[in-house]
Parts: structure tokens; C-alpha cells; sequence
């Protein structure tokens, strides 16, 4: 129910915060990526350890009845996980709730690696050489084109896509008449399927959810029948 890549600025070096909005007028840090990249720096200019920034993303919550939801989903569906974060942060958190067990195959997000000096270092999904081209999304992943690989290398009925970003805007379109978009209120996925020209280009079903009650809610309706 947090921002993975902030939460561990705001409890560890929250006077770092105020640099999130204002390098974004940047150019070098237009893409989300290459921020989180150079804060990653000033993270380790500020003295904060390793085992004290994992830590720190152990103690990020989970909203109520999420982990109940994912063990319902991984009964009968197989999951995946599409972020713009990165590859240490995602699998510490799942770690931390006992889930780890139902993505830990199917991660795809930017990599990252830590160096000698405890200093991380996050790079881009796509190939810096070969850009995807997508005019959507950000030049360090298109999750479209993630999820239309997907469904190439396999068969699946139904997708359920659960996202609250602008850039899952994108893998939205992309989805079947069979397939759900379940879009977190309040958050600018949802707040784009909410222009009729945007929403046009949705095939899917589209569900607006508040809560871990209503993710739960909307498997249990849509993965029983």
C-alpha cells in the first residue's frame, strides 16, 4: 500500500524526499529509472547501509486481504509480475509476505544489482541499443509489448491485469474481450480510463478497486466462473 521505491527514502533519509519532485523537470531524469538510479547515489552519500534499506522495504504494507487474494488467484491462475521497479526490491517484499513462492518465476521489471561499496545501481529493462519504440510508455519498459510476449508464449482464457499507473495504460489495450483491468481508484491508470477517448481503446472488462476486499471480491467472481 506504499511506493516501493520511495518508502525506504521517507523512513531512512526523508530529507531526500523533496528531490523526487524536483529533479523531475530534469531532462536526465525524465525517465522514472534514471531518478531512482541517482537517488540510489545520494542514498549511499547519506551513509544508509544494505541491510538497512532491505529492511526498510520488509516493513512496507500490504493492504488487507491482498495476500488472502493471491493465494485464492494462485489455486487456479498463474501469476506474473509486470513493475517498474526493480529486481531487488521486488522479490525482498514478497519475501517478506510469505509470496514469493507464486511470482518468483515470473518477474519482469528493471534490473538491479548491489555493488562493493553497498551502493545500488538499477538499469533499464529494454536494451538501451535497441529501443521498443512504444510512444506510451517510458524508454525503460514498455509493458505492453511485456504482456503481448506473454500471450504468445502461451495460452491463456482469461487475464486478470491489476495496475494503478500511468504505464499500464498501455498492456490495458492490449488486453482481449475475455480479459478484466482492474484499476486502483484515486490513481492515474484509473483516473485515465475515466476520459471516454482512453477508455475506448480498452477491450477488456474494467474494474475499479479501493482494497485488498474488493481485489479478493473481483477473483472470486471472475476466476469461479
Amino acid at each position: 500500500n506504499e511506493n516501493s521505491d520511495t518508502f525506504p527514502f521517507a523512513s531512512l533519509a526523508p530529507d531526500l524526499m523533496p528531490q523526487f519532485s524536483s529533479l523531475r523537470s530534469v531532462p536526465e531524469f525524465a525517465v522514472w529509472t534514471d531518478l531512482m538510479h541517482h537517488m540510489f547515489g545520494e542514498l549511499k552519500q547519506k551513509g544508509v547501509s544494505r541491510e538497512a534499506y532491505e529492511n526498510s522495504l520488509k516493513q512496507i504494507p500490504i493492504l488487507e486481504k491482498m495476500t488472502d487474494a493471491v493465494h485464492f488467484a494462485a489455486a487456479s491462475s498463474n501469476m506474473a509480475i509486470v513493475s517498474d521497479a526493480n529486481s531487488i526490491i521486488i522479490p525482498i517484499i514478497l519475501k517478506a509476505h510469505g509470496l514469493e513462492v507464486f511470482a518468483a518465476d515470473h518477474i519482469i521489471t528493471n534490473p538491479a544489482y548491489w555493488d562493493a561499496e553497498e551502493r545500488l545501481h538499477v538499469d533499464y529493462h529494454q536494451p538501451r541499443d535497441t529501443p521498443h519504440n512504444c510512444p506510451n510508455c517510458p524508454r525503460n519498459l514498455c509493458k505492453g509489448q511485456v504482456l503481448d510476449k506473454m500471450l504468445k508464449e502461451a495460452e491463456y482464457d482469461t487475464v486478470l491485469y491489476i495496475g494503478d499507473g500511468g504505464g499500464d495504460f498501455c498492456p490495458g489495450t492490449r488486453l482481449r474481450p475475455s480479459d478484466h483491468i482492474l484499476a486502483r481508484a484515486g490513481y492515474p491508470l484509473a483516473d485515465k480510463l475515466s476520459n471516454d477517448a482512453a477508455r475506448s481503446l480498452i477491450h477488456a472488462k474494467i474494474h475499479i478497486w479501493k482494497d485488498g476486499f474488493d481485489i479478493f471480491n473481483i477473483f472470486q467472481q471472475t476466476l469461479q466462473s
